[in-house]
């Protein structure tokens, strides 16, 4: 830029030089010599050239001014030319000087401006980065807040189980998810094996899950990741099966379970602009997973813990036969179904032969022992839709539903056989037992269940009046 002022300059000094000399400025031999190379120069930044021209034309200028005739007027114009020549490049100078630091200024401070604002940039992008992935998790754990809420409201573990397997499905996508359980609190082996999938839950061959992984879960009782090839190898997992995910179910200490996921990942988050995919930790998708183990080991225990109260309080814990209240209260419902649907009905009075000899000869213990074996030959005797109960003592009650009387005679006939032809052995004693049987049946003896109960226990009696180990109907 400076140089082009100069040349500018002085190429206007050499036509003022040219004027004063009296000549016409555009006819001159020198400026039409030098105009193109000045101009040249000037204009496309061709510097030597421009500085060379402009020089030649100046000393051609001030040659021309001392062999003109006014010599003395001419080097009077030509100094004072001179000064303003030189003042106006000072001036130029220095206004390019102020010029150029400006610039510097202003491009430091847009230097600065720019990389304020790419860090502002940065830090919004973090900051929004930061509240999608907190908006995603408090939507996470408000679905898993409401999956402990339903678990919560349910005592089933039917439903508890169809609740995990729901919210599985939906925060997972998975090639195989398999649940190993012990449910019986005595079992050192897995019982139930369960396959899930988004329509359904269905019981499978434990043998075949219990593989070298699910091992080392439930002996180190640590979740395990597979991602490596290597590793699918080293635990014996089938090919392609990667990323796979064990999940140890933890109760009072005891791996109750293991939930395995095969080829997962998470689900994105629904959200109103459409599902935004991000990149998740494999350690984030098991720790989702093992809240949702955890919250279903403590209520499946819950669940356990109502079925087992519940059976206490209609089972008979010596027995594993119904209680009389519970046998009873059953027996009139079915005696209603019985009346509706004009269906017969037959209940059964069991009573063991000379129990209280047991007692006093072989002790309490071993009367227990026969109790036992008893309800258990009854059990073996009936179908699954008839009750059982313990009514008193020694005393059983048998449910016959859609059983007429003659039927309800074979099955006491069958029955006493049955108990007649079994060997009881308790605590290195060994004896044989006999029952009698009495048979009433609705409605051809009574028409309420009191006095079908009551017609049975008279048929008994007539039956131990008789000489015992036999069945007789009212």
């Amino acid at each position: 830029m400076l140089h082009r002022f100069i040349v500018i300059l002085v190429f206007s000094l050499v036509f003022v030089l040219n004027v004063v000399k009296g000549e016409e400025p555009f006819l001159s031999f020198t400026f039409r010599l030098y105009l193109i190379p000045v101009a040249l120069g000037a204009y496309v930044g061709l510097k030597r050239i421009s500085y060379i021209a402009a020089s030649v034309a100046l000393v051609q200028g001030i040659v021309a001014t001392f062999t003109s005739e006014c010599i003395i007027p001419n080097i009077l114009f030509l100094l004072i030319a001179t000064g303003v020549f030189f003042l106006a490049i000072k001036i130029f100078v220095g206004f390019h000087e102020r010029l150029r630091r400006l610039s510097n200024s202003c491009g430091e401070r847009y230097e600065t401006a720019k990389a304020s604002y790419d860090s502002l940039v940065a830090q919004d992008d973090r900051f929004l980065k930061s509240n999608r992935e907190l908006e995603e998790r408090s939507i996470q754990l408000a679905e898993l807040y409401e999956v402990s809420k339903a678990m919560g409201a349910s005592l089933d573990f039917g439903t508890i189980l169809e609740i995990l397997r729901d919210a599985i499905c939906t925060t997972f996508e998975f090639a195989r998810g398999v649940l190993l359980l012990r449910r019986k609190k005595e079992s050192k082996k897995f019982d139930f094996l369960y396959y899930f999938d988004s329509d359904k839950i269905a019981e499978g061959d434990i043998g075949s899950e219990r593989n070298e992984a699910v091992n080392w879960v439930v002996n180190e009782g640590k979740p395990l990741i597979i991602t490596e090839d290597a590793e699918r190898r080293k635990f014996d997992l089938p090919q392609g099966v990667s990323p796979f995910l064990a999940e140890p179910l933890i109760l009072s200490g005891r791996v109750i379970g293991v939930a395995s996921l095969e080829n997962f990942a998470l689900r994105g988050v629904e959200r109103k602009e459409g599902r935004r995919d991000r990149q998740v930790s494999k350690e984030e998708v098991a720790g989702i997973l093992s809240i949702l183990t955890a919250q279903f080991a403590l209520q499946m225990q819950k669940a356990m813990l109502y079925e087992a109260v519940e059976e206490l309080s209609i089972t008979d814990g010596l027995t594993q036969v119904a209680l009389r209240r519970y046998f009873l209260q059953r027996f009139e419902e079915e005696m209603k179904r019985s009346r509706h649907h004009g269906l017969p009905l037959s209940f059964l009075m069991v009573d063991i032969d000379h129990f209280k000899n047991y007692n006093d000869k072989y002790g309490h213990l071993v009367g227990d022992a026969v109790l036992r074996q008893i309800a258990n030959i009854l059990g073996q005797g009936v179908r699954e839709v008839d009750l059982i109960g313990r009514y008193g003592g020694e005393e059983f009650c048998i449910m016959l539903p859609e059983t007429d009387k003659d039927r309800g005679y074979e099955v006491a006939e069958r029955i006493r056989l049955l108990v007649g032809n079994s060997g009881f052995k308790a605590y290195d004693e060994e004896t044989s037992v006999t029952i009698s049987v009495g048979v009433s049946c609705f409605p051809v003896d009574a028409d309420t269940g009191q006095e079908l109960v009551d017609k049975a226990d008279a048929a008994l009696l007539r039956a131990k009046d008789s000489g015992r180990n036999r069945v007789c109907k009212y």
